[in-house]
């Protein structure tokens, strides 16, 4: 049987901080999950830092992605082959909170008109030091109104939701939207979210479970 979730990782050039990224996505206290991790040719020691984790439970590591084509190609890559219901990207170098998929998915089976779920997070330095906590939702609380959270973020002027290790959605709308939106790449996480909430509400966490390293 699938899992209910997917944590899928693109890697690249991450072997300063990826073993902690996969540290914290092993930690989780909810375990109905897989994660799907490829490295995107890396020019550094990306690949053999991989090679510690190919053999633990739940864990897929995917031949590398083919240099080129950007953060789309491997964004897609790893998320094609997530088999769970429920999605969750998380880059290479940035951390979740132990609770985070079992809080997320908790909100989600709460709301069933919910397609995606996302919280707060803080932000890290190189050596892990927290410089900016509980950023993001811009006031945003509870569940919302797909559509309303969207128009929300366009009046901010900014992606209010955070990058993708704070969100959760449901994977089948990523597939009907033809993957990651990359028209405008600095958005790319911003525009999928976008076209995923046009289908449903949101549900805003207060709780930080996501650590994004700058």
């Amino acid at each position: 049987m699938q899992p209910r979730v997917s944590v899928v990782v693109p890697a690249y050039n991450n072997a300063d901080y990826l073993g902690q990224t996969l540290d914290s996505i092993m930690a989780q206290d909810y375990t109905d999950f897989e994660l799907v991790v490829a490295d995107h040719s890396s020019a550094d020691a990306t690949a053999a830092l991989l090679e510690r984790y190919a053999a633990r439970p739940r864990v897929r590591v995917l031949e590398p992605t083919p240099a080129g084509g950007g953060a789309l190609a491997n964004w897609n890559r790893v998320s094609e082959h997530a088999g769970g219901e429920l999605i969750k990207l998380v880059c290479g170098d940035d951390l979740i909170a132990p609770t985070a998929l079992r809080e997320q998915v908790q909100a989600l089976d709460e709301n069933p008109t919910a397609v995606f779920v996302a919280s707060p997070r803080d932000l890290i330095d190189a050596q892990g030091k927290v410089v900016m906590q509980a950023r993001g939702l811009a006031g945003l609380r509870g569940r919302v109104s797909g559509r309303e959270a969207v128009r929300r973020s366009v009046l901010a002027g900014t992606n209010i939701f955070g990058e993708p290790g704070c969100v959760m959605f449901r994977r089948e709308l990523l597939v009907r939207e033809g993957g990651w939106d990359n028209s405008f790449p600095y958005l790319i996480d911003q525009a999928s979210y976008t076209r995923v909430m046009l289908h449903g509400d949101m549900v805003a966490l207060p709780r930080t479970l996501a650590s994004f390293r700058i």
